[in-house]
């Protein structure tokens, strides 16, 4: 997964590219760490390039959602689909992280 970020004055947007799996998880965290850690209280993940995620991928996004939520960073995604996972986690995961269906409606509200 390849993974190319945008600062602008309402938060950060990071686009992920190719397949979100167990394998990749560990260097997005790495970058969200990053992005907290430059004070970034509003974080996108734009999901439009992303072609499949896994569960450990959903759950780590549900564990950093909460996370970030309890330090007041708020973390949003784009262009999600129950396509892009199993639909149960899939499912789980659009009821609980604010989903948008574009990068500027997400920075915007």
């Amino acid at each position: 997964m390849e993974i190319f970020y945008q600062s602008c004055s309402t938060g950060i947007v990071l686009s992920l590219a190719g397949s979100f799996d167990f394998a990749s998880h560990a260097s997005l965290h790495e970058v969200l760490r990053s992005a907290v850690q430059d004070h970034h209280k509003r974080i996108i993940l734009d999901l439009s390039q992303v072609t499949s995620m896994d569960s450990p991928s959903i759950g780590m996004l549900l564990v950093r959602f909460h996370e970030f939520k309890k330090d007041g960073v708020d973390l949003r995604l784009t262009h999600f689909h129950e396509g892009l996972a199993e639909k149960d986690s899939a499912v789980i995961l659009s009821q609980t992280i604010p989903t948008f269906s574009s990068n500027e409606k997400a920075l915007a509200s």
